[in-house]
């Protein structure tokens, strides 16, 4: 925990054979946590029926859109934990599947849960060490109580069905595009940007959103940006990144989400 929360390895101020140093520690501290893990899920969850076979599988690589268990094509259950002191409710989960198969999420008691497949980014396909070949991710909304987990059941088959996900098809963005919330809408301009909320008695609150960089400091003598410094040029302005070429909207439900070129 004091290597996660430390202010370089959370910032990536520190140089890199730091942060390659850091990465190791952490990548062997998570793997022994592994095995903790394990054995109070089979306290937990298999109380009355323990199955010493029963292994879980970690995704690891979520943040590339990358699970082999849950590409597998096959039906897999999938744990929430939830860490926290308070439940969290329509926290949206994301799982890259095999994109011939048709899927069914159902949570712990049974019931159905709306759940839709969107295509994978990409510029998150053709990222560079991802060994993915997933092309689509399920996404659905958990709820999980407060310092405890849920489960949910995915099952693939080849034959669709009535109740099979459909993959939800993208929409450019071309013009004010409004998504509606129980207590507010978010409005976006025509290039995709986050542009302002609507509140429901009608006001407006000015909230903008925009890729940006700084250059670093390059004056002879003195110190640039680097391990433990930001120093942008003195007086200059974030830079725009560039222009947004693309963005497309994805939304089902009460699922939305934009994506960016």
């Amino acid at each position: 925990m004091g290597e996660f929360q430390h202010h370089d390895a959370v910032t990536g101020t520190e140089k890199q054979h730091v942060a390659d140093n850091y990465a190791k520690n952490l990548d062997s501290g998570i793997k022994s946590c592994i095995d903790v893990i394990e054995k109070s899920y089979q306290m937990k969850l298999l109380t009355k029926n323990p199955n010493p076979n029963l292994k879980l599988h970690f995704c690891p690589a979520l943040n590339t859109s990358s699970c082999p268990i849950t590409e597998s094509g096959t039906n897999f259950t999938v744990t929430i934990y939830n860490p926290l002191g308070h439940e969290i409710t329509g926290q949206i989960f994301r799982f890259p599947v095999d994109s011939s198969k048709f899927y069914n999420v159902v949570s712990s008691d049974g019931k159905p849960v709306a759940a839709t497949l969107v295509k994978t980014p990409e510029t998150v396909q053709k990222m560079p060490g991802r060994t993915s070949k997933a092309t689509e991710e399920l996404v659905f909304r958990a709820i999980v109580p407060a310092l405890g987990f849920s489960t949910y059941f995915i099952s693939a088959t080849s034959v669709k069905s009535s109740h099979s996900i459909i993959e939800t098809k993208s929409t450019k963005i071309i013009s004010e595009t409004l998504i509606k919330s129980k207590s507010f809408d978010v409005v976006f301009d025509s290039s995709g940007l986050l542009n302002h909320l609507k509140l429901k008695d009608g006001h407006k609150v000015a909230l903008s959103s925009q890729f940006a960089y700084y250059k670093s400091y390059q004056e002879s003598g003195g110190r640039a940006s680097g391990a433990y410094a930001f120093r942008p040029n003195v007086d200059q302005k974030a830079l725009p990144l560039g222009k947004i070429l693309d963005a497309q909207l994805f939304s089902v439900n009460t699922i939305f989400s934009i994506n960016f070129v």
